[in-house]
């Protein structure tokens, strides 16, 4: 099985799940043959015969809709969430027709919202495939992970130290990195996030690249908040870059086997590394160090308006260029007209510590030993 690739096209995945769903024997608790597995391995064989894939058996099947499955159940949405408990309620009760129609209208165009950012999402990873100048990634935080994770109950019930892991996925080549440190290393916050972006811009991205399209959650704490787009912007005005939910990264997360037994941090990392094999292992970056987080917080302050111009929380696109120095743009829609706002004082010139082109001073260490340990 490792020598095939379970990559298909848009075209592919719907005849799979087309042929599926036609075999309620591998999916239908309630089918009489769910529990046959000579039914079952029929069924797969006969999957794999009508899609006419190179080396794709039905073992290669039952694999591929596990993988479906979890890239659309490791999260869920919580507008969804509340339409349904909504949508619930009014029909337990009396019958309401317009709130039950403005709520399926609203539910309708949340939907459309979503759609449209998948689209744009997929559009990039063709355009980055297809021009080495273009790239696109998404970034997301792993939920929390238990150090020791064993199942005896004196040390369930006893503090456990938490193991985090930032993904970074890289969609034109499906690469991925993760981040990994333990909260005596760091937190999860801006400075974090921005501090492991910027390592990754300068240490792992193709010198080739000179615009990054980058798709995050709604997370203000972590990603959508002023520390990163003003990292963004000096990024490009600083370098030769020239810049601009459910994501890769929780596909990505949801191969990590979380119920393995583990007692060090160093067990969490190797269980990143084998989780995956096609197209490439997991890179595994270890922060413990506390070297690779930096004060940008602190530093973009002294180069950028003390506060952000705009509401952070209903942007949708934010884009920086090299043509536009002193602003940034955004829109609350993924296709109407981008508004721009001042965020670089005025007369403010970039300081060139080094004296050479697109090198400057690093922020100051995040933590040092005596401030950070616990």
């Amino acid at each position: 099985m490792a020598g095939v690739n379970l990559r298909m096209s848009d075209a592919e995945i719907l005849k799979f799940v087309e042929y599926y769903r036609n075999e309620p024997s591998l999916w239908d608790p309630t089918d009489d043959r769910y529990k046959k597995r000579e039914t079952r391995a029929a069924a797969a064989h006969r999957i794999a015969e009508a899609l006419h894939l190179v080396d794709f058996t039905a073992s290669h099947v039952i694999t591929k809709f596990k993988n479906l499955r979890s890239s659309h159940t490791t999260d869920t949405c919580s507008s969804c969430d509340e339409y349904k408990a909504q949508m619930s309620i009014l029909e337990k009760g009396p019958f309401q027709k317009d709130a039950l129609s403005r709520l399926d209208r609203d539910h309708q165009l949340h939907l459309l919202k979503a759609d449209a950012f998948y689209k744009r999402k997929r559009t990039a990873r063709l355009q980055s495939q297809k021009n080495i100048k273009m790239e696109a990634i998404a970034m997301d935080f792993q939920k929390n992970l238990p150090i020791p994770n064993i199942s005896t109950n004196d040390v369930y019930y006893k503090r456990q130290l938490s193991f985090y892991s930032f993904n970074i996925h890289v969609l034109s080549s499906g690469e991925s990195l993760f981040y990994t440190y333990t909260e005596t290393a760091g937190k999860k916050g801006s400075d974090e996030v921005a501090s492991m972006l910027f390592d990754f811009i300068f240490n792992h991205l193709d010198n080739a690249v000179e615009e990054l399209e980058i798709f995050c959650d709604s997370c203000c704490g972590q990603n959508k908040n002023y520390t990163l787009f003003r990292l963004i912007h000096f990024v490009v005005h600083t370098t030769k870059l020239g810049g601009h939910s459910y994501m890769e990264c929780d596909r990505n997360m949801g191969l990590i086997n979380q119920k393995a037994c583990v007692e060090l941090p160093s067990d969490w990392n190797e269980q990143i590394t084998s989780a995956r094999v096609k197209p490439s292992p997991f890179q595994v970056i270890n922060c413990e160090d506390q070297g690779l987080f930096r004060s940008w917080t602190t530093f973009l302050a002294q180069l950028f308006l003390k506060k952000c111009p705009f509401e952070s929380r209903p942007i949708k696109e934010l884009a920086v260029s090299l043509g536009i120095p002193r602003m940034i743009q955004h829109r609350e829609t993924y296709n109407g007209i981008y508004t721009s706002s001042v965020v670089v004082p005025p007369k403010r010139k970039r300081e060139n510590f080094s004296g050479l082109p697109g090198q400057f001073e690093l922020p100051n260490l995040r933590y040092s030993e005596s401030s950070y340990n616990r």
